[in-house]
């Protein structure tokens, strides 16, 4: 699964330039240290020449229907489509179409994951040993308002987890290779098997890092670059076998205050 990500880039050029990208209608953009469903982020599409714009985060497929709340213009989805399995996502009415015609890249400078250590959640952030940007596959769409609105939005693509991945959780966002993004963001619609190297990939994760965060990253309203910031885990609390059950569940308590 892959639902925060970063994207620290200044200046969204540095984007244009390392993706070769001809048209840019990206706007104004700050860094972004905790991007969540429903966000805004760079995003560069394939329609009909190589283009960087800002998109929501959980697509909107082109035929969702409105909520059936009066007034209201937003989509029954959205938010909750923020991932595409790779197994299916040819086979899925959401993102079938945008496979086919509708892929992209998400430029991320890395993203969050959260490890199950005994009772609690360790918030870690991966990213590339070199730093660079990581080129995460993603399928996007239009969807129009009741009050003719275009949104544009998109979803990530992902895999099953693989290298120390796996010790963090059962899936990862799926990567573009260099040598396949010409092909990933080729505007000529494409079949799963044409698409077959990049969604059939196996590639590990020696090119990526890990390292616990701030549990501040939990929440949505935090987004600030200390967010990346490595830090001691903290242990997990252990009771004292020793003790009376009143006493031992005493300090328990004690602890998590």
């Amino acid at each position: 699964m892959c639902g925060r990500f970063v994207v620290s880039v200044p200046d969204l050029a540095e984007l244009a330039q390392a993706f070769g990208i001809v048209t840019d209608r990206s706007g104004v953009w700050l860094p972004h240290f905790n991007i969540a469903p429903t966000d805004l982020a760079p995003v560069i599409t394939n329609e009909p020449e190589r283009a960087l714009a800002q998109m929501h985060f959980g697509l909107q497929p082109f035929w969702a229907k409105s909520k059936a709340t009066a007034g209201s213009s937003k989509p029954k989805s959205g938010a909750s489509m923020i991932n595409a399995r790779v197994e299916t996502i040819a086979s899925k009415p959401a993102y079938k179409k945008a496979l086919e015609q509708r892929r992209c890249i998400i430029p991320v400078s890395g993203y969050y994951e959260w490890k199950k250590i005994g009772g609690r959640k360790q918030p870690l952030y991966i990213h590339a040993q070199n730093g660079k940007l990581i080129p995460l596959s993603g399928v996007w769409e239009r969807w129009t308002t009741r009050d003719g609105e275009v949104i544009e939005s998109f979803a990530i693509v992902t895999r099953a987890a693989a290298g120390f991945m796996n010790d963090i959780h059962d899936r990862m966002p799926l990567e573009v290779p260099k040598d396949a993004i010409d092909l990933w963001l080729d505007p000529k619609p494409k079949t799963e098997d044409q698409l077959a190297a990049i969604l059939k990939s196996s590639a590990g994760t020696e090119h990526l890092v890990a390292h616990p965060v701030s549990t501040l990253v939990n929440s949505v309203s935090n987004d600030a670059p200390e967010l990346i910031d490595p830090v001691k885990p903290e242990p997990e609390p252990q009771l004292d076998l020793f003790a009376a059950p009143s006493e031992a569940k005493h300090r328990a308590k004690h602890r998590k205050s």
